[in-house]
């Protein structure tokens, strides 16, 4: 039983970083090359490869090769869910703790 959590704990992982959740919004409207993810993040090109690289291993994009292009995409429409569920939960947290100085510093996203 303990090997679903395990791997569960990978996937979750694979979003927990800011630039990851970048690239997921931007491939949210379909599949892009790696250079148009690099300009739509504003990350340089080794940056953006090795978040590309833990989100695939991580099983949220997949990817196809046309030419000398790659290109990526979400794996799971499930995928946007989740997003979208923790964007909720963050401004329930935002509402309920705003007096609180960590969330004064927080824009508060709109969902």
């Amino acid at each position: 039983m303990d090997d679903i959590y395990d791997f569960c704990a990978a996937i979750l992982k694979g979003f927990a970083q800011p630039n990851r959740l970048k690239i997921i919004a931007a491939l949210r409207d379909g599949e892009l090359s790696q250079t148009e993810i690099e300009t739509k993040i504003s990350e340089k090109q080794s940056n953006t490869s090795r978040h590309l690289t833990a989100l695939s291993m991580a099983g949220i994009l997949s990817s196809r090769r046309d030419g000398p292009f790659i290109f990526f995409r979400i794996r799971y429409p499930e995928v946007l869910d989740i997003i979208d569920l923790t964007q909720k939960i963050v401004a329930h947290e935002i509402n309920a703790y705003h007096h609180l100085p960590l969330f004064r510093q927080i824009k508060k996203p709109s969902v």
